[in-house]
């Protein structure tokens, strides 16, 4: 978990490749039932909003350690869901939480300078269609940010 944090911090890009090699083991880990759910929520989380302020969240905000235009927190998370993204859908318990995660993600996707580029953009698809073949992609950032403002409403109501 330090590895990933600090790999967030210091954001080199000589560095991508150990950072996705240990973001694929952290996700094995969790196959092997050596992580908790709630530590891979938490590190989803971290990956696409650390360094950023959450309550001023916007497209195109500039955040010095993960700049609009470096897309590669995406591929952070497309691997942990390819790794073991079938395990986190497969309870019932973790569901809710796991649509709740991907309207953030669909969000911090379309804050990113858009278009993204085609391979970025291939793997983001493929990765959430894979763990939900009929699933609806949001198709602007106003429309991802206005359902997880729903979704912060409802949780603030409860």
């Amino acid at each position: 978990l330090e590895d990933i944090r600090f790999g967030l911090e210091v954001n080199r890009l000589d560095w991508q490749q150990r950072r996705l090699s240990t973001i694929k083991f952290f996700g094995e880990l969790f196959n092997y039932e050596l992580v908790q759910f709630g530590i891979v929520f938490d590190v989803l989380y971290m990956l696409i909003s650390f360094g950023h302020n959450m309550a001023a969240f916007a497209q195109g905000a500039s955040c010095p350690i993960d700049r609009p235009d470096d897309w590669f927190r995406i591929r952070l998370v497309c691997a942990v869901l390819d790794t073991c993204g079938e395990f986190l859908d497969e309870k019932k318990s973790t569901r809710s939480k796991f649509d709740t995660f991907l309207a953030y993600f669909q969000r911090y996707a379309f804050a990113k300078r858009q278009p993204l580029p085609l391979t970025v953009d291939q793997m983001f698809c493929d990765t959430i269609e894979s763990l939900r073949p009929r699933f609806e992609f949001f198709e602007t950032y106003e429309e991802a940010d206005q359902a997880v403002r729903d979704i912060e409403q409802a949780l603030l109501r409860k």
